[in-house]
């Protein structure tokens, strides 16, 4: 018999799968509203605000649209993903919609409950660094095109203190 098909290898799939769904939570009591959620489900929507989302269980698609009105999918998330957390850490709306593509439980955390979070659970704040850093970088690639002349250039405003978009007589400094 396959022992990929085999009835003894299922059971501890399934357990780890159950533990890490748990450790997840931990500690989340009172701060983490869990949601289930079927396949196809939108879980938040670009515009709107009000928390993140942690991924216990499921994958979800994350798109946006771009100024031409084309909808772009950019990522691909799974379990222990946070989801809207840099809009909920500035205060701002989703700059994207995530669509689960699998049944998929989450946990809703409030923003005014992201310091709550953060205290109980320190192993997510490295989560939340990282998150935080690596759309920063990505930022940063969008603004700083590739090239030694346009780096060159875009370090010399970086580096002027009192830059502005235009000087007195319209053009750029």
């Amino acid at each position: 018999m396959n022992s990929l098909n085999h009835d003894s290898n299922e059971a501890p799939e399934v357990t780890s799968k159950v533990v890490q769904r748990t450790r997840l939570l931990e500690g989340l009591n009172g701060i983490a509203y869990p949601i289930e959620r079927e396949a196809g489900s939108i879980l938040l929507c670009e515009g709107e605000s009000g928390g993140i989302f942690l991924l216990c269980r499921g994958k979800a698609r994350l798109t946006m649209y771009s100024r031409t009105g084309e909808k772009l999918a950019f990522r691909t998330v799974g379990p222990g993903y946070l989801i809207g957390l840099p809009a909920s850490m500035r205060q701002q709306p989703y700059n994207f919609t995530a669509e689960l593509l699998e049944d998929s439980q989450v946990a809703f955390i409030r923003n005014q409950d992201i310091p709550t979070l953060l205290r109980r659970r320190s192993d997510l704040c490295f989560r939340v660094v990282q998150t935080l850093s690596h759309e920063l970088r990505r930022l940063q690639r969008a603004a700083v095109p590739p090239g030694p002349r346009v780096r060159r250039a875009a370090l010399k405003v970086l580096e002027t203190p009192a830059w502005s978009p235009a000087n007195n007589n319209g053009t750029v400094n």
